[in-house]
């Protein structure tokens, strides 16, 4: 059973509430500019202390509770990149699988030795080859503790989108052990978010 795309995307905007806003000039995230937008806002509010990662749930790849809470793996201490570049050396395979890609938002906690990759998606396709880019550019970092997140609404999940994809990926790299993967609800991050900035 398929879903309509567009219906689904406009009930997840439906539910942003006065917090999750522009504070600049309190407007909503717009359709058709919505991930890069949610993205930019999540990366500024951690920045400011506003995202209780306590109150976000990890799912499993297929879509099941972790048992765990997104805190765990997002800190206070962490710092936070928005649509930041997979650095590769030149003319280098990893150039090829990764060079060019930008990560929707990468955070780092350096006291905790640990980095966090989130790939946001609303709709938008998403190919088991950009998720094994990310895995690989992972694989290749200093940190010991990497991790991998696919950061959409419920009902995508739901109705196994994205979260498929990172299962055929996981499959084919054999379940590469050195970078842990989730999913989150942006249903949950959105009613994560402190009432305590200008709208």
């Amino acid at each position: 059973m398929g879903i309509n795309v567009d219906e689904v995307r406009k009930r997840l905007l439906a539910l942003l509430s006065d917090k999750f806003v522009d504070p600049i000039t309190g407007l909503c995230p717009q359709q058709g500019k919505e991930e890069e937008q949610l993205s930019a806002l999540l990366g500024l509010f951690h920045q400011e202390g506003l995202i209780e990662w306590n109150r976000v749930k990890l799912y499993t790849e297929s879509n099941k509770p972790s048992g765990r809470m997104s805190n765990e793996l997002i800190g206070l201490k962490s710092v936070v990149g928005c649509e930041y570049p997979l650095f590769a050396k030149p003319a280098s395979q990893e150039e090829t699988k990764w060079g060019a890609r930008r990560a929707d938002l990468l955070f780092v906690q350096e006291d905790a030795d640990r980095v966090v990759l989130v790939e946001n998606k609303i709709g938008s396709k998403l190919k088991t080859e950009q998720l094994a880019g990310y895995l690989d550019y992972l694989t290749q970092c200093e940190f010991s503790n990497r991790f991998l997140i696919l950061l959409s609404g419920r009902d995508f999940f739901n109705e196994d989108w994205y979260s498929s994809e990172l299962r055929q990926m996981l499959a084919k790299k054999q379940l590469n052990v050195s970078v842990k993967s989730y999913l989150i609800y942006w249903e949950e991050v959105f009613s994560a978010v402190r009432a305590n900035h200008k709208t």
